[in-house]
């Protein structure tokens, strides 16, 4: 895939963008995360729905060098692609944070996972086309 193809994707991560500033210039300066400790679950599912949603777009857009007939299998990457987007997310959490808890990094995967899942199903039959 040519340089400027890959440029011409980027306007698909909008959201996951969107949501990664409402984190760092809303969340972390008020301590949102301090005064609700509740607040980083449904940030997770956010995030991993965003992630999912900005993969669908680049597939749609990417429709005829990616050419997968079988949906499950196209799903089953999608969530893949969350998957690695909720571990690097991760490791930017531990290195800027210094955030070590098993429970909660496992739990925010899980969370990252279950967003990309809904967004997966909610688009049906028509996820990746």
């Amino acid at each position: 895939m040519k340089l400027s193809k890959l440029i011409k994707l980027i306007p698909c991560f909008w959201l996951p963008l969107l949501v990664f500033l409402i984190h760092i210039l809303i969340f972390v300066p008020f301590g949102i995360y301090t005064l609700y400790g509740w607040a980083d679950i449904p940030m997770h599912f956010i995030g991993g729905a965003s992630i999912a949603y900005s993969f669908i777009l680049v597939f749609r857009k990417c429709k005829d060098e990616i050419q997968i007939k079988d949906k499950l299998v196209k799903v089953i990457i999608l969530l893949a692609l969350v998957g690695l987007s909720a571990i690097l997310w991760e490791f930017f959490e531990f290195f800027a944070y210094s955030i070590v808890e098993l429970y909660d990094t496992l739990f925010d995967m899980f969370m990252g996972l279950l967003g990309g899942l809904f967004v997966s199903s909610f688009f049906g039959k028509s996820v990746i086309q």
